[in-house]
């Protein structure tokens, strides 16, 4: 049962279009009676509507901070996800990735507001140890490495707060809506591995997203987030797939250059901020079979 305990302070998403997001507005707009809590930004001008304004992270001192006395609940998704395009474009995207960011961020703190910032277990880097919250991160590309340099410029800031996530797992991710057209087309599917990460369910990370707000002054500050299982890409082929139809390549160096072949996370203090069992990956799979 998906349960949600809705915010009682005004929100602001940023970063309208990412999966994170569009899921969070999904359920938002089907539990929440006062659509006025929540409001989210967007750097394309066409997707502006009375629920979402334009903030532009590569300029961030044009946005309106006046919202942010009104909409003091952060959730910092927006950026640029790609750790290729962080590679080929680093001007760029570190102009998004880390300036813009660094200076919303402090602009929201100093208005008060809580900020929780979303990285990612890459900043973990290339080894066979289990990591959790208290391990040392050692980010080997550039969108780890700007991650990791704004979790630790506010790290000290109580109102800051950081979810590292692992591989989040929902219908509309793009490996699995690859496998099944391979599966609509009986074609082959070509697949990488070894490449292992500890898969978490699109709705646990939603709830745990509601909850860290809900009980903000007990949270700890870095929380991973993800699954209790390493699942490589090869085992979510076979959970679609007949073996027959999975072809295993090696997608080459410059792919595993920016990402660890394997990065096994735990986390110390997810099972209090969800205050329930985390969804298996069999489980999740079953459920979104059945969307």
């Amino acid at each position: 049962m998906f349960i949600i305990l809705f915010l009682k302070v005004k929100t602001l998403i940023v970063g309208k279009n990412g999966l994170i997001a569009r899921k969070i507005a999904e359920k938002t707009h089907k539990k929440q009676k006062n659509q006025s809590d929540f409001l989210f930004t967007s750097s394309n001008k066409a997707s502006l509507d009375k629920k979402t304004i334009f903030l532009d992270l590569n300029n961030p001192n044009d946005f309106d901070y006046s919202v942010i006395k009104k909409f003091s609940n952060i959730i910092m998704l927006g950026g640029i996800s790609s750790p290729d395009e962080c590679e080929n474009n680093p001007k760029k995207t570190k102009e998004i990735n880390y300036y813009g960011t660094k200076f919303f961020i402090e602009k929201c703190l100093k208005l008060n507001a809580k900020v929780l910032f979303f990285s990612t277990d890459l900043v973990y880097g290339k080894s066979k140890s289990i990591f959790n919250e208290n391990s040392v991160v050692n980010p080997e590309c550039n969108y780890s490495f700007w991650k990791n340099n704004i979790e630790k410029i506010f790290i000290n800031n109580n109102n800051f707060k950081v979810f590292r996530l692992s591989y989040v797992l929902s219908a509309e991710d793009k490996f699995l809506t690859y496998l099944y057209n391979c599966q609509l087309n009986n074609s082959i599917a070509e697949v990488f591995h070894p490449f292992y990460r500890n898969v978490i369910f699109i709705d646990d990370v939603v709830d745990a997203t509601f909850n860290v707000f809900n009980s903000w002054e007990i949270t700890n500050q870095i929380n991973n987030i993800c699954g209790n299982e390493s699942i490589s890409r090869k085992d979510i082929a076979e959970s679609i797939l007949s073996g027959e139809q999975i072809k295993v390549i090696d997608p080459g160096e410059a792919f595993w250059k920016i990402r660890p072949k394997i990065i096994h996370v735990e986390s110390i203090f997810l099972k209090d901020i969800l205050k329930k069992k985390l969804t298996s990956f069999d489980e999740t799979i079953n459920k979104l079979k059945k969307l």
